[in-house]
């Protein structure tokens, strides 16, 4: 399975146009953050894309389900027989 999320802004912003600046979308910077990414989740990317008059970075990380989170108990948990205390009772 993998989760993938796009963040998105106007081309007009992501470009520096009306006085604006954004920082972290060059290629040196997309290549450390991908870096960063894959030394924590491998086969993580972070991409630049451009849809219509929007550009931003989607960023794509597999996950794979782990089988010991999903395997039920064979057995149901011991429970304490009657008569018997959890924790010892202080006065």
């Amino acid at each position: 399975m993998t989760v993938g999320l796009k963040f998105l802004f106007p081309k007009s912003l992501m470009d520096g146009a009306n006085g604006a600046t954004v920082t972290g979308m060059s290629p040196s910077d997309i290549a450390a953050a991908n870096a960063t990414l894959q030394s924590k989740y491998p086969g993580a990317k972070i991409t630049v894309v451009t849809e219509g008059d929007e550009k931003g970075a989607q960023v794509a990380i597999p996950l794979r389900p782990r089988r010991k989170h999903l395997r039920f108990s064979p057995r149901p948990p011991s429970c304490p027989r009657q008569g018997q205390l959890l924790a010892p009772v202080s006065a």
